[in-house]
């Protein structure tokens, strides 16, 4: 049987640098959201990654996920600093507490931080 959790890396409002926008973010948050839906229609976990550092720092505007994202106290929330989510993070221990042996994937900045979430978890 698939336990499966849905993780959802950097989107943050610090991501998208002033005067550039993020490309189809409007589409890329709504296609999240369907994703959130889904899962919170099984009663999978959502596992909502934030990077920290010296432009988002911790608890700041810029740290904060994007308002439009469905996200609920009831969540998971980690917060990493480095690309890999699993780095020094307890990642790894959450998904094995909850018995996940299949993890989705989203996020901003598709070549950064979700490509080495992606790898390392494949390790």
């Amino acid at each position: 049987m698939e336990n499966t959790a849905l993780i959802i890396i950097d989107l943050q409002i610090g991501v998208q640098p002033e005067n550039v926008p993020l490309y189809n973010l409007a589409n890329v948050l709504n296609g999240v959201n369907q994703r959130i839906r889904l899962f919170r229609e099984k009663n999978n976990p959502i596992i909502f990654i934030q990077h920290n550092d010296s432009d988002l720092v911790l608890y700041s505007p810029e740290w904060q996920l994007f308002p439009e994202l469905n996200a609920r106290d009831t969540d998971i929330y980690i917060n990493k600093t480095h690309a890999n989510s699993f780095y020094k993070t307890d990642l790894n221990e959450q998904l094995r507490k909850l018995n996940i042996n299949k993890i989705e994937i989203c996020g901003a900045q598709t070549e950064y931080c979700v490509d080495t979430t992606i790898r390392m978890a494949n390790g």
